[in-house]
């Protein structure tokens, strides 16, 4: 009977043990899954501190900039700009598209 008993705690146990395995392994999962998500805070153009007061907007989102002359810049191929933003993470703050 001992050795019955010895045998279903040691079963148990392993159990116990695969099933925190198999956790762990799926946070990893999550945490490989998640993107790493940042506001704007530099120019797109030279990298210096942005303005909030001076800014372009292109298909709803919106750039901003540290002066006029990076607005140029920009208006030049804005969408380059926007999709290299967009894969170092940044996320574009969206404006309402505004029909004319």
């Amino acid at each position: 009977m001992k050795i019955f008993t010895m045998l279903i705690c040691f079963i148990f146990a392993g159990i116990s043990f695969a099933d925190l395995e198999h956790a762990h392994e799926k946070i990893k999962d999550m945490s490989d899954k998640a993107t790493i998500t940042k506001t704007q805070t530099t120019c797109p153009i030279l990298g210096a501190p942005i303005s909030r007061t001076i800014y372009a907007d292109h298909e709803g989102k919106r750039v901003y900039f540290c002066c006029q002359d990076c607005v140029k810049e920009f208006k030049k191929d804005p969408a380059k700009v926007i999709k290299k933003m967009e894969a170092e993470g940044i996320v574009l703050e969206r404006i309402p598209l505004v029909k004319k």
